[in-house]
Parts: C-alpha cells; sequence; structure tokens
C-alpha cells in the first residue's frame, strides 16, 4: 500500500504530539484552594517554577484602567519582611537561576528557572515574594516613577498607539478597551492603600496555580509545595463584575494622525474564545495569511503588489473572545489600495478556500512554533498554566494539537467565513 505524503506527515505529526504528552501531569489542590500542576521531566538537571496568580487589568474592578495589576507585579520585587529587593535577585543569580514576571488581561505570572537542586530555595523566593511583600512606601513611590516613564515612552511609539487604538475601538465595553499599563491620568491617582487593598484581595492561594515542570519527584515537589504554601489560610475572593461586550453589528474604524514617518495599519476580526473548536483552524488561517515571507498577504502585497513594507497576521483568543488581527506598514498613499487589497484576499479565501499545500505548510509552521515552545522547561510550565488557568484543563495542549492536526482546507475556509465577514 503506496503512502502519500501527507499521509505520512499526519503520522510523524501524530508521533510527535504522543511523545510530548507522554509524560503524565500530576494535579493537586490544597486543603487551602492553591492549585499545584506539575510535571516530571529528567532530561535535564533543570526546573521551572511559576506562579499564576489569577488576575490582571480586566480584573480591577472599580479602578479599571488604573494599571494596579501592573504596578502590583513591579511592587513585589522590592521586599519582604525576610529580604529586601536586592537580596531577592542576588540570591536567585547565585543559585544559577533567573527570575521574571508579567502581567497581562487576565493573569499576573512570576517565574524562576534554575537548577533542580535548587527546588527548595526556588519554592522559598517566590513564596516570600508572592504572598509577603510588605510594599514599602518609598518604594511605591519610586516605582511610581519609573512606571509612569514606561507609559510616556509608549505613548510615544507608534506601534504601541496602534495596538492600543484597535482594542479601544474593537471593544465598548469589556475591559479588554482598557491597556493593561494603566491611563496615566488614572495610574497617577492610585495610593498606597489602594494598592495594598488589592494586593489583599486578590493574592490569595485560592486564586493561585503552581506550575511546576523539571527534574523533580512528584511526591517531593507536592511535599514541598505544601510546606511553601499550605499554611497560608484561604482568602475571601470576591466576584469581579466583568462587563460584556454587546455583538458588534457594523464596522467601526479609528484613525490617528500626527507627524508620523509611515502608515500603519491595524484590521481586528471578532473570534471565540481559545478553547472553541475554530481555535486550531484560526490559527493555521493565521499562519496562511501572514505567518511570514512566504505567506499569502505578504506574496501579494509586499512581492507582487509592492504595497506594503511589512505584513503579518495573528490569532489573539485568550479569553472569552479575541481579536484576528491583521497589521501592516505601508506608505501613507498607498493606504485605501492597502486596506482594499486585503479584504479582497480574504474575500477570495472565504470565496474559494486555500489550496492543500498552504494549509499543510501553516499547519507545519503552527505544530513547529507549539513543539519549539516545549522544548524548555518554561515553555512546558507556561502551557500547562495557560491550559489550568485560562481553560480549565491541563490536557488542553494535547487536545489543541489533535485539533490542529486535524485540520483540512476545507475547515479553513468554513471557519474563515464566521470572523471575516466585513461587519
Amino acid at each position: 500500500m503506496d503512502i502519500s505524503p501527507s499521509q505520512s506527515s499526519a503520522a510523524e505529526s501524530s508521533d510527535i504530539i504522543e511523545r510530548l504528552f507522554c509524560a503524565p501531569v500530576e494535579r493537586h489542590t490544597l486543603p487551602n484552594g492553591l492549585t499545584l500542576v506539575h510535571r516530571s521531566d529528567f532530561s535535564s538537571e533543570v526546573v521551572s517554577v511559576q506562579i499564576w496568580v489569577k488576575t490582571g487589568s480586566i480584573h480591577e474592578d472599580a479602578l479599571v484602567g488604573s494599571g494596579l495589576s501592573h504596578y502590583l507585579e513591579h511592587m513585589l520585587f522590592k521586599g519582604t519582611s525576610r529580604r529586601d529587593g536586592k537580596s531577592i535577585s542576588r540570591e536567585v543569580h547565585a543559585m544559577g537561576g533567573s527570575i521574571n514576571a508579567y502581567t497581562t488581561f487576565d493573569r499576573t505570572v512570576y517565574y524562576i528557572d534554575a537548577p533542580s537542586t535548587a527546588f527548595s530555595q526556588i519554592l522559598d523566593v517566590l513564596s516570600d515574594i508572592v504572598m509577603h511583600s510588605t510594599l514599602p512606601e518609598e518604594e511605591v513611590e519610586r516605582e511610581r516613577a519609573v512606571i509612569l516613564r514606561e507609559i510616556d515612552m509608549g505613548l510615544d511609539d507608534p506601534d504601541r498607539q496602534l495596538s492600543q487604538a484597535l482594542f479601544r475601538t474593537a471593544y465598548q465595553r469589556h475591559p479588554y478597551r482598557e491597556p493593561v499599563i494603566g491611563h496615566r491620568a488614572l495610574y497617577e491617582k492610585v495610593t498606597t492603600d489602594e494598592l495594598r487593598a488589592y494586593y489583599h484581595a486578590r493574592y490569595v492561594p485560592n486564586n493561585m496555580v503552581v506550575t511546576v515542570v523539571g527534574a523533580i519527584d512528584p511526591e517531593d515537589c507536592l511535599a514541598q509545595v505544601d510546606q511553601c504554601f499550605g499554611a497560608i489560610p484561604r482568602g475571601r475572593l470576591a466576584p469581579v463584575q466583568i462587563e460584556e461586550e454587546p455583538v458588534q453589528l457594523a464596522t467601526r474604524r479609528e484613525e490617528i494622525v500626527g507627524e508620523f514617518n509611515i502608515f500603519r495599519g491595524g484590521l481586528g476580526f471578532k473570534v471565540p474564545h481559545l478553547s472553541h473548536p475554530d481555535s486550531p483552524r484560526l490559527d493555521a488561517l493565521a499562519h496562511a495569511l501572514g505567518g511570514g515571507e512566504s505567506s499569502l498577504l505578504w506574496e501579494r502585497l509586499r512581492n507582487q503588489q509592492n504595497l506594503v513594507n511589512y505584513i503579518d497576521c495573528r490569532n489573539w483568543n485568550p479569553g472569552s473572545n479575541g481579536l484576528f488581527w491583521i497589521s501592516y506598514l505601508c506608505d501613507s498613499a498607498k493606504s485605501h489600495d492597502v486596506e482594499k487589497a486585503i479584504l479582497d484576499l480574504l474575500a477570495e479565501v472565504v470565496g474559494n478556500g486555500l489550496p492543500e499545500s498552504v494549509v499543510e505548510k501553516a499547519l507545519r509552521q503552527a505544530l513547529s512554533s507549539e513543539i519549539n515552545g516545549r522544548k524548555t522547561m518554561s515553555g512546558q510550565a507556561s502551557r500547562l498554566g495557560l491550559g489550568e488557568v485560562v481553560i480549565g484543563d491541563i490536557n488542553y495542549g494535547r487536545r489543541y494539537l489533535k485539533g490542529l492536526q486535524a485540520v483540512c482546507p476545507a475547515d479553513v475556509q468554513d471557519t474563515a467565513s464566521r470572523p471575516l465577514a466585513p461587519s
């Protein structure tokens, strides 16, 4: 029996997926509500420990738009009753590790990657800064000035202006319309008491997930996480009301005019949640349309028509909904032609679909991207956190890749017909 190249590629992909997920995942919930997700990986003597706090800019309630979550992320590196700010970084570097954090719309994540022999020390440092920060008054004011400069730099950055304009145009009610870093006028008014109140309200064990991937035995992992976090009492976690975005009935536009040396444009289309069955198909579509210099948009608008200097496409959908987003750079005189060319190409995809070779290439790119993201302990721990915190399913990674592998050209065309309507 002859095996076609596509069948051979599918079989190879299945083998890769199975090998990616051959190691079992342990999931435990401590009595105080903290969740531990752990996968042992003894391929190297490294461990990644991440604390995912289920709070981001959309959870700032009455102070939404003030940048509280991002502000607090900065402040947790400024000291505890046991360590000052400089001691934290020195201790992590001394163990041969690195420490960092980030804030998004729906979460704040703190993580250390280091040799697995330092696992106990890693947990001690992370639990100390996340659960026992003192938020010293002088550091609050010093960091306020640092973030104000960061906000001002963003206001001077045309790319940041474009992305913020796209989000506030796409979302009229949902807090996705507010920048994670906050508005300058609102951020300036945040008080130390408000920062402390937000910290004590949201940074409770029943609002956290610890993900661990590396050369750590499962029983030892659970015992040590329980030792560092188990005695912290469960907190009173009040629900945050997040306003739903109403159905959009017509195209919206926003144009920013200024002294820019090049035109920047973005087209966004509403798409469903990351766990929706359309998500792998939309990822494949994004790769086919704008995933590099051999993509359809680049080939037609850059190489054939010489309309753009740069163009790409991404599928962003972490929460209740998201955006399928095409962005580009071009000369101002060509901006209308660029938008028309993009919409014409999208109409062709909806009407005629994509060639099988284009879809297969896009799937290989998407699969390669996912595999590369799992090559490190940190990447694996991030994927586990995403599954647990954002999706509510630690097995989401396998399910997503299986869904991606099953995508065919007809699926992509059918999926494209829903979000890419001009309205």
